[in-house]
């Protein structure tokens, strides 16, 4: 096998050894002053002449250690030598930068997205009775005793396990 097929440019991976060499090799494509470092699974920047210190210091940039984390990490890389060269009046405005830009980190504040065992439930309920029965294909309906006696058999059982309605739903199978 030659060497040009075992290398990183043949664009298959072959190993961690070709995600080093690859690692290696973008490392020399950081501008002065902005490194990229491995820490684990993740790559670091490492500044030079940091803002907030004055001296030598790491700061993530939210990439892994693949082969699109490696060159984003080295565009993020060169986003903060230009951001370096006297861009912003103070440390706190570079470092909202960094933030947004490098960590993106966004300031728009989390939707909460927890729900409830009550409203599965109820979801479950409303899902069950506007659907129809597998054998005759009739719509299902409140009024209907059968359908109630079905919902009541499948559903109530399980519901019935849980001791807090208004607790949001956890997924380690405890209530």
């Amino acid at each position: 096998m030659s060497a040009s097929t075992n290398s990183t440019h043949s664009g298959v991976y072959q190993g961690f050894e070709d995600m080093l060499e690859f690692f290696n090799l973008s490392r020399k494509q950081c501008p002065k002053g902005v490194r990229i470092k491995r820490n684990r699974g993740t790559i670091q920047l490492d500044i030079t002449n940091d803002p907030e210190t004055g001296g030598r210091k790491q700061r993530g940039c939210n990439c892994q250690f693949t082969s699109e984390g490696i060159r984003r990490a080295v565009d993020k890389a060169w986003l903060v030598h230009k951001s370096l060269e006297g861009q912003f009046q103070s440390v706190s405005e570079w470092l909202d930068w960094y933030k947004a830009a490098i960590l993106d980190e966004s300031k728009t504040p989390l939707e909460n997205d927890l729900i409830t065992y009550r409203q599965v439930f109820k979801e479950m309920e409303d899902d069950y009775f506007n659907g129809v029965h597998k054998n005759t294909k009739r719509k299902r309906s409140r009024d209907i005793a059968s359908d109630n006696r079905s919902f009541t058999r499948c559903f109530l059982d399980v519901f019935d396990k849980v001791k807090d309605w208004d607790s949001y739903v956890t997924w380690e199978g405890r209530v």
